[in-house]
């Protein structure tokens, strides 16, 4: 007996063989156009039994409509994810802007109470929270202004500037060029410094700190006459708002 010699399939796996071969054939044809009927009354031609030509094509069916189920689940659980993500999204969104307010309220407080790491620190979060907001740069360049920190309070109101210009076109805040002119009169750029002053004046002509500001820096610049001029016009102004 040679031992080589391949086994002949059971009839179990004839069987199964040749439903595949027909279960294939009638997907292509289906994907051909033909109808079910056709298809049918072709295989029932070849000597196909018809009952098991019925079954495959409900075992082709069953297998759609699972795949159809299997794709709705899917896309029902995406949609889910989708919408539970957006809410959390939204509630970070909502937490980050309430901490933001909150670090820049500290961080203000904290340096007109003159603990000006402290109020870094809180300006320093809020950016974290927020890079593209020039709220953050601009106190912190005004704290550095306190400190005496002239060059990096210059830097980061020039970042502000910047993110003011791109996010906010027509960008122009009175506070911002007076935090700016003072830095650069407390480095010794006088003209640099009287000039993003007066740009403040030019924005809001009633704030008596801009001309005091102003004055002050005339002061430092050597010219008393003008120094005196513009803390006079800040008393006046400070008079008529008391």
């Amino acid at each position: 007996m040679d031992n080589n010699r391949p086994l002949s399939r059971s009839n179990e796996e004839n069987r199964i063989h040749t439903d595949e071969r027909i279960i294939w054939y009638i997907k292509q044809e289906l994907k051909k156009g033909y109808s079910q009927e056709s298809i049918k009354d072709a295989l029932v031609r070849a000597g196909h039994n018809p009952m098991h030509i019925v079954h495959h094509f409900d075992r082709i069916q069953k297998q759609k409509t699972k795949r159809i189920f299997i794709f709705l689940f899917l896309a029902f659980t995406l949609l889910v994810f989708i919408y539970f993500f957006a809410v959390l999204l939204q509630q970070n969104g909502e937490n980050n802007s309430e901490n933001f307010d909150k670090a820049i309220k500290n961080g203000i407080k904290l340096c007109d109470m003159g603990i000006y790491d402290k109020a870094i620190e809180n300006f320093d979060y809020a950016i974290g929270l927020n890079e593209t907001s020039l709220r953050g740069y601009a106190w912190k360049g005004w704290c550095f202004v306190k400190q005496g920190r002239y060059n990096e309070s210059i830097a980061e109101l020039k970042k502000a500037e910047h993110l003011g210009r791109v996010y906010q076109p027509g960008f122009s805040n009175s506070i911002y060029y007076k935090a700016l002119g003072e830095a650069y009169c407390g480095k010794g750029d006088y003209e640099n410094g009287i000039n993003q002053i007066k740009i403040a004046i030019s924005l809001n002509s009633s704030n008596s700190d801009f001309y005091h500001s102003l004055g002050d820096c005339y002061f430092k610049k050597g010219d008393a006459e003008k120094g005196s001029n513009y803390l006079n016009i800040s008393l006046q102004l400070s008079r008529i708002i008391n």
